[in-house]
């Protein structure tokens, strides 16, 4: 509700598309220049020069938040690079077909009233168009086995939390970004399904030795 446009630092980190890939090796062997291929990608990897065969925009968000509670300041990195650009494009079009002097500015609210000077709109707001949209997917809701308790807006950051734990993202980076101790992360947010990570546990190393590593005593003379 608070978030406000400063707030926000768009970079482009690049990524390697495979097909773009292939189609800029082609053009210059087209041109008589070798390029030499071993058809290995990064997949996901950031693609810093700007002069890579392959390379295309991926932006991502750094995302400026203060605490309400306790005034401590986090940035949060996330993907939502190219949504927020399109969204800054879509108010500013709004803006010039009713209001001809108005461009969204760096101290405006992201999600301000665009129709009431750019001022917040009340939590109570949020909560109903929330219900409106969970009315609407209520059939196509799986739930949570963990827990009887109905979505909220605050569920989709317990989602995240879960979904990253899974991955197996650090959770002292989670804790970070966050704004939580570890320890009232696991106790609050973690919802994670053992099954989901099952593999790892299970593993077995057939036929793998295992490493005979002495260990030297310091005070054995």
């Amino acid at each position: 509700m608070k978030l406000k446009w400063n707030q926000i630092e768009i970079v482009d980190v690049g990524r390697i598309s495979e097909t773009k890939r292939l189609e800029e090796i082609e053009e210059l062997r087209s041109e008589g220049i070798e390029i030499e291929d071993d058809g290995t990608i990064d997949d996901g990897g950031w693609v810093d020069s700007t002069k890579s065969i392959g390379r295309e925009q991926r932006l991502i968000s750094y995302i400026t938040v203060k605490s309400g509670k306790t005034g401590s300041v986090r940035e949060v990195p996330t993907n939502s690079g190219s949504v927020f650009l399109r969204f800054k494009e879509y108010l500013n079009n709004y803006y010039q077909d009713h209001y001809s002097m108005r461009e969204v500015k760096g101290n405006d609210l992201v999600f301000g009233n665009i129709n009431n000077e750019c001022k917040p709109y009340s939590y109570s707001m949020y909560g109903l168009y929330w219900k409106r949209i969970i009315g609407r997917v209520k059939d196509k809701l799986e739930g949570n086995k963990f827990t009887d308790e109905n979505y909220t807006i605050y569920s989709m950051r317990s989602t995240f939390v879960t979904n990253k734990l899974i991955e197996g993202l650090d959770i002292f980076l989670l804790s970070r970004i966050t704004g939580h101790d570890v320890k009232i992360l696991m106790k609050h947010y973690e919802r994670m399904d053992i099954r989901r990570r099952s593999e790892e546990i299970t593993r077995i190393d057939y036929g793998k030795r295992r490493k005979d590593q002495p260990v030297i005593n310091l005070f054995d003379n």
